[in-house]
């Protein structure tokens, strides 16, 4: 069983680093963008939705996790004990 603590932290780092890359990809679209490299600015664009949306999960994760939804007392059912079959 992985630690919930850990994974937490390990999400956040994620996080960050994702953030970091977001930071970088933008400011390479502002220059594509100056350069008027139209491809370039939607292939940085298209990066930056993609990593904004990791972003967002991870960010659901943790929530989902500090509030407790993801019951572990029910393992080794199919849904987590929602549907009563085990």
């Amino acid at each position: 069983m992985i630690d919930e603590t850990l994974l937490l932290y390990v999400l956040g780092e994620s996080e960050k680093e994702f953030r970091k890359k977001v930071s970088s990809i933008q400011k390479e679209c502002n220059n594509s963008l100056r350069d008027m490299d139209y491809g370039a600015v939607m292939t940085h664009s298209v990066n930056l939705l993609t990593l904004m949306n990791v972003i967002r999960i991870l960010n659901q994760l943790m929530e989902d996790i500090n509030s407790g939804k993801f019951n572990t007392e029910n393992i080794g059912s199919c849904c987590g004990g929602v549907c009563g079959k085990q």
